[in-house]
């Protein structure tokens, strides 16, 4: 996001107006140049997130008050044209190592590089981590490349720079990385975002063919509120992510209570037949007599990922019962069995309402567990 932009555009429609506004926008100014300062040098933490959170809230009142739209708009880029006629041909495949250019700012891509071309070749989709070396910051790279102007690429474009815009507009709730500039032409859209740097949930509780112990399973279930939370965020946006795994989900360095979404998985992605991750796959997601994928796909998702780390097994089909996860987990409380139970139904209309609902199922589950620890000490 870039906020010179957005602070020059406020600044400019306050320079005939009022003092008292002028004097709220420099003071707002000078607060938020200083949590970007103490964030490059110190990285962002949930202090200068919570705070970066009150200052654009204030901004946005302002800019709307002055201008009728908000800060953050204010701060995005303006959107190009979609690809309306034939691209030149693709440039080079991303290869770690290889130098990226991104609106003049170089970055240096790490291995694994996940490439993929679109069935019909008429696209190419790529992600990377990447070395920013002027900051010495570690960042996600996104890219769409068209490589001939369809429909099906216009949709990838499309949805990437939507990605792009959402997670500039997400990025002050506590979770969401913060996202750069992104550049976008006909031919192609690149997103950057901040790495964020932790275990995900498989290499936390792996290996995942093996039950948890109690200890662990209070740990990964006090870590669930927070990436709730974020998920309650993109659902009020009318979104869902929809491709909830082990390796999509990251516990924030040094806070094992503390897991984040990795990124906005299929949030911005048009809905399409089989999608989403097999092994976590929600039943909507491939029946088409039900209904759409949504806010309730995140809740059963979120189910199967849990019971996944808490049993060691995927759940079976959802045309067969499942079991209770402490049918292969004995230490597990009925609590959780519910909780998780009633996430994986396959009627969306019988699972949690939402996702606050499940959250506050594990938490119960969790105090159950750490009355059961303190017994045991």
């Amino acid at each position: 996001m870039n906020y010179e932009r957005g602070l020059e555009q406020l600044r400019s429609a306050l320079s005939n107006g009022d003092t008292e506004a002028q004097i709220t926008l420099a003071t707002l100014e000078a607060r938020l140049q200083s949590v970007l300062s103490d964030e490059r040098l110190h990285g962002s933490t949930e202090t200068t997130r919570s705070e970066r959170s009150r200052i654009m809230q204030e901004l946005n009142r302002l800019a709307l008050q002055h201008l009728g739209e908000s800060f953050t708009d204010l701060c995005l880029p303006p959107e190009p044209p979609a690809p309306r006629r034939p691209p030149p041909p693709a440039d080079k495949p991303w290869r770690g190592g290889a130098e990226i250019t991104v609106r003049d700012q170089v970055y240096v891509l790490h291995d694994p590089v996940d490439e993929i071309q679109a069935p019909d070749r008429s696209f190419v989709r790529r992600r990377a981590k990447a070395w920013q070396p002027e900051t010495d910051r570690l960042v996600w790279l996104k890219q769409v490349r068209v490589l001939r102007a369809t429909p099906a690429a216009t949709q990838a474009w499309d949805a990437l720079r939507h990605e792009g815009r959402l997670l500039a507009r997400l990025e002050h709730h506590s979770g969401f990385p913060r996202s750069f500039d992104p550049e976008t032409s006909e031919e192609a859209v690149t997103i950057v975002y901040a790495f964020t740097p932790g275990p995900t949930l498989a290499q936390a509780f792996g290996p995942l063919d093996k039950p948890l112990d109690t200890a662990r399973v209070y740990s990964l279930l006090r870590s669930m509120r927070p990436l709730c939370g974020m998920l309650a965020v993109l659902h009020r946006e009318n979104l869902s992510h929809r491709h909830l795994t082990p390796e999509d989900i990251v516990l924030l360095e040094g806070r094992r209570d503390h897991a984040v979404l990795r990124d906005l998985g299929l949030a911005t992605q048009p809905r399409t037949p089989d999608e989403g991750p097999a092994l976590y796959r929600a039943p909507e997601q491939v029946q088409a007599t039900l209904t759409v994928p949504g806010p309730q796909t995140d809740v059963y998702q979120l189910g199967t990922v849990l019971y996944h780390l808490l049993t060691g097994r995927v759940p079976t089909s959802f045309l067969a019962e499942i079991e209770p996860p402490s049918t292969w987990n004995l230490s597990l409380p009925s609590e959780l069995d519910k909780a998780i139970l009633r996430a994986l139904a396959e009627d969306p209309a019988d699972r949690w309402p939402n996702i606050r609902d499940l959250r506050d199922a594990l938490a119960q589950a969790a105090n159950r567990l750490k009355g059961l620890l303190r017994g045991n000490l």
